[in-house]
């Protein structure tokens, strides 16, 4: 088909394009679409929906103010900084590598240690507490 565009060069300090929506109801301001179906749409409210990816180059980052949500997982590359702990909803944690600064870690089942050394205790007055006061407890070691 015949070649076509729409540029808009803005020379000034202004806005250089401005969608106002002036009725009550929510509406999309901005839709991109392919064979007449939309796959990237923004609302008046601000609220993208793609149907594709959202990537950044260079140096970008996606920043949210509120909840992040991956609905299909959530992979970091590079490693991830969490504030505040992490639930993850009974799914289990795996191929961590090593986990370091832990103050308490808990556990409602079974802990499987294994390795070379897999229980290390070495601070001056290491300590084993294996049941609390009035119940009975046994260590089989082999």
């Amino acid at each position: 088909g015949t070649a076509t565009s729409f540029t808009l060069t803005n020379a000034g300090t202004a806005k250089a394009f401005i969608l106002n929506d002036t009725n009550a109801a929510t509406n999309t301001s901005l839709a991109i679409q392919s064979g007449g179906v939309d796959k990237l749409t923004i609302d008046e409210n601000g609220n993208l929906t793609t149907s594709g990816n959202i990537t950044t180059t260079g140096t970008g980052t996606i920043t949210s103010s509120g909840v992040l949500t991956a609905q299909n997982g959530l992979i970091a590359t590079g490693g991830a900084s969490i504030t505040g702990g992490i639930n993850n909803n009974t799914g289990g944690i795996s191929n961590t590598g090593a986990i370091t600064g832990a103050t308490n870690i808990t556990a409602n089942g079974v802990v499987t240690l294994s390795g070379a050394s897999p229980l290390t205790l070495s601070n001056a007055n290491p300590a084993i507490t294996l049941a609390t006061a009035g119940v009975e407890v046994s260590l089989a070691m082999k």
